[in-house]
Formats: C-alpha cells, structure tokens, sequence
C-alpha cells in the first residue's frame, strides 16, 4: 500500500450517478465524494483539446473549468460512528483486526 493520502474521492462517469453508492462511500471512507460529470471522457478529451490550443494554461486549469462547469454533486460524510461499523462489519480497518 501506498503512503500517499487524498483528503477527498472524485467519481466520474457512470458512477457519478450513483448516489448511494456514493453516499455510502463517503461514510465508509469518512471523506469527501465529489460525483460528476457523467460525461467525463468526452470532457476530458475536449480539455485536452483546448490545453493543447492554449485556450487553457495547464490541467489545473482545465480541472478548475470542469469543477465550474457542470454539476458536482458534494457528499460529505456526517457521521464517524457509521465509518466504524461499517468498517468492523467488513474487517476493513487494520487498526481493529
């Protein structure tokens, strides 16, 4: 495993769609989901496109052009205790096996 951590979870496509699924994500992980766009290979390869004709600086840019964009559903998780459950039902937290 890697030692690297994200303070939020990004789901695009399909998956976007799936709001509890998504819901649920955020309680087992206790972070952030952001879901959307849906659309996001046919975005991406438009971003490539305007970076690649300097219309956008850099992927920064265009990531910040998506995020403003088109809608992103935010969901936050509001209860540690469900983390906790769900996570000793699983055996998914190390700390507790």
């Amino acid at each position: 495993m890697s030692e690297i951590t994200y303070e939020s979870i990004h789901v695009v496509g399909g998956g976007a769609n799936a709001a509890y699924l998504n819901e649920l994500t955020a309680k087992a992980t206790g972070k952030t989901v952001y879901a959307g766009p849906t659309e996001a290979t046919a975005i991406g390869n438009l971003m490539a496109q305007i970076i690649a004709a300097v219309e956008l600086e850099n992927l920064q840019a265009a990531r910040k052009c998506i995020f403003e964009s088109f809608e992103i559903k935010n969901m936050r998780n509001n209860n540690q205790n469900i983390r906790k459950n769900i996570c000793r039902k699983r055996m998914l937290c190390p700390a507790e096996r």
